[in-house]
């Protein structure tokens, strides 16, 4: 009998228009697409290190007219499911931030983001919520976010 898993889905996330930057003279690139990101100025997003919480996904890279105000802009996502590679062993219900990450630049290859176990508290929680085989290293899985931006608790 098929099994009912739950699926990424960006529709259920909230899309903006940012600046997309680690900082002023290092903007993302479409290789980047697909990387968690974390607010790092002023209407502005960059990518995430590890042990990051996440905040958004960076999901096109825009700009067509070029820079604004010396920023390039794209879209991001804040909320709904991912899927993503397990960097450790992770359960149904576990918490996670971002675990090793790409340099800037460097395309994800068709693989997905890493995360790790969170450590207690934060404002952007995302938890575990599917597994696509076991909870090992290496594995891929679903995660939803359940808390900050998206989630319309603390959605900025």
């Amino acid at each position: 009998m098929a099994k009912f898993k739950f699926s990424p889905n960006l529709l259920d996330g909230i899309s903006q228009t940012a600046r997309v930057h680690d900082d002023a003279s290092n903007p993302l690139t479409q290789a980047d697409t697909g990387k968690f990101l974390k607010l790092t100025g002023d209407s502005q997003y960059g990518l995430c290190a590890a042990g990051d919480e996440i905040e958004a996904t960076f999901e096109v890279h825009e700009s067509p007219a070029g820079t604004y105000d010396g920023y390039k802009l794209g879209t991001i996502t804040k909320g709904g499911r991912r899927k993503v590679t397990l960097g450790e062993t992770l359960n149904v219900g576990d918490y996670v931030v971002a675990g090793a990450v790409l340099p800037r630049g460097t395309g994800l290859g068709g693989a997905f983001p890493t995360v790790k176990k969170a450590g207690a508290g934060g404002t952007f929680r995302w938890r575990v919520v599917s597994l696509d085989g076991t909870n090992a290293a290496g594995q891929t899985g679903v995660i939803e976010c359940v808390a900050g931006a998206g989630t319309g608790t603390n959605a900025a």
